[in-house]
């Protein structure tokens, strides 16, 4: 999140918008940060302030702005409650609504409503924490009738590819979903296939527009975390090699 956020401080036209970036602990602390670029060095510093103003640990913040723009990854952030603060503020903000966002994280749900829409999705099965500890050897054996190598096995409802294996052995299931399920009680797993990565932007509300295609070319196996944020080598292909038709549909 501070990296995304320092990438959308640096683009905004200063001249056209007063930023103030506020960051938000895991105990759930609110900070008010001058400039993201210099997050690292501040956030050590000065006082958090507490969303609700009878807390013990923290001094209450009043704060108004003419929009949000929330950056946060993954719960919380990405799944719909945020926003769905913000809509209980009755505040604008950017991006997708509370129902959106929480289909939009869920991989479960989402593949549930594609298929409602007769979208393609890829073979799946939806695992639930609770059968895993009661039915270890049947669902292995379930996995190993229905995928063939490789596949990948990754919590439902998280996000930059944490969690996700790459099973390329039977033999590695049992730790791939036991990883899986240490994010999240619900998880899937999914046949892997061989193809673009590609990626879209939406903007607006009553009339959507969508932007041209870019492709995705991860430096490793995977889109991993790795690949995401550290290793920097992950090349992208904006627009995306598509033929005109492939582009509309």
């Amino acid at each position: 999140a501070k990296i995304s956020d320092a990438s959308i401080y640096k683009n905004l036209d200063k001249k056209k918008f007063e930023i103030t970036s506020i960051y938000i602990n895991k105990k759930g602390a609110w900070k008010i940060v001058e400039s993201p670029l210099l997050a690292a060095s501040t956030l050590s510093k000065g006082d958090f302030f507490s969303f609700l103003p009878w807390s013990k640990n923290a001094s209450p913040l009043t704060l108004d702005a003419d929009i949000y723009f929330p950056v946060l990854h993954g719960p919380y952030g990405e799944d719909g409650t945020i926003q769905g603060l913000f809509e209980m503020a009755d505040v604008p903000f950017v991006g997708a609504s509370v129902m959106d966002s929480a289909i939009g994280m869920d991989k479960a749900m989402t593949k549930i409503i594609l298929k409602a829409k007769n979208l393609p999705v890829v073979k799946h099965i939806i695992l639930q924490d609770q059968d895993w500890v009661k039915q270890k050897e049947a669902i292995l054996s379930k996995i190993k009738k229905q995928f063939s190598i490789p596949f990948f096995v990754k919590p439902a409802c998280l996000g930059s590819s944490v969690g996700i294996s790459k099973v390329k052995e039977y033999g590695e299931t049992s730790a791939a979903l036991d990883e899986a399920f240490r994010y999240d009680q619900k998880i899937l797993v999914e046949e892997g296939i061989k193809g673009q990565e590609l990626e879209c932007s939406v903007l607006g509300n009553d009339s959507p527009r969508a932007s041209l295609p870019g492709e995705i070319i991860p430096y490793r196996e995977f889109y991993d975390y790795r690949d995401k944020y550290i290793d920097g080598k992950t090349r992208f292909a904006i627009p995306a090699e598509l033929t005109s038709s492939q582009i509309e549909e």
